[in-house]
């Protein structure tokens, strides 16, 4: 199964990436990807089989992804929590 968002899709409607981000970009994506599968398995739906049959869908699942792996990418680790 492929990642709903890839590195360039994250630069085009996020940000460039520096060099360390592309690295932890690249790990969460497919994880990011994975979560939303899950999450749709719980309630007994396919999500890629949604998003076959569902253009619009696929773009959903894109802007999630994106948004997801961004917000993860600003969030501090040099810093106490």
């Amino acid at each position: 199964m492929a990642d709903f968002a890839t590195i360039s899709d994250l630069e085009t409607l996020w940000r460039p990436l520096k060099a360390t981000e592309t690295a932890k970009a690249t790990a969460l994506l497919p994880i990011v990807s994975d979560s939303l599968r899950y999450e749709a398995q719980k309630i007994g739906k396919d999500l890629d089989q949604m998003i076959a049959s569902n253009t619009a869908l696929a773009s959903v699942a894109k802007s999630v992804t994106v948004d997801v792996v961004a917000r993860t990418l600003m969030t501090s680790t040099d810093d106490e929590p």
